[in-house]
């Protein structure tokens, strides 16, 4: 199981996309800005849904 996973990993980090993103200045701070504001969408939804819920809407 470790060596399959360890295989994985390094698969992982051999790929393409990972070599692009180490190599780019740019890219990886747009994708945590992407990552970001996703969780912003996620927990700003779910917390007007419970406002909602709790009759403050």
């Amino acid at each position: 199981m470790t060596g399959t996973l360890a295989a994985i990993v390094q698969g992982v980090e051999d790929s393409a996309l990972a070599n692009l993103i180490r190599q780019s200045c740019w890219l990886y701070p747009l994708l945590e800005i992407v990552y970001i504001l996703g969780i912003v969408l996620l927990v700003g939804a779910a917390f007007l849904i419970d406002l909602r819920l709790l009759g403050f809407s």
